[in-house]
């Protein structure tokens, strides 16, 4: 069945469910990076990271982007790391 609405709830849910199978997997999944042009930069939600004067969007951010951004310019969604940089768990972004 196609979901044709999702909630942050719901996507949050789906995200810690995959980790809960996989964390290794869904962290460097999230790692994954993939150039992109300057025209993609002023997009209203999808997060544009620069490196070494090279634009990337990653999944992470180009998915998020979808639930758009708070006042505060916060993501609805984030995620903790551990040291060794893995992802423990997605979560809503606190205030």
């Amino acid at each position: 069945m196609i979901n044709e609405t999702i909630t942050v709830a719901q996507m949050i849910d789906f995200l810690n469910g995959a980790l809960a199978l996989d964390p290794a997997g869904v962290t460097a999944l999230m790692a994954c990076g993939a150039q992109t042009n300057e025209a993609m930069i002023p997009h209203p939600s999808i997060q544009v990271t620069e490196e070494n004067g090279e634009y990337f969007i990653h999944p992470f951010g180009f998915f998020i982007g979808a639930f758009g951004f708070r006042e505060d310019n916060f993501t609805a969604i984030c995620y903790e790391i551990e040291p060794d940089g893995l992802i423990t768990a997605f979560m809503r972004t606190p205030k």
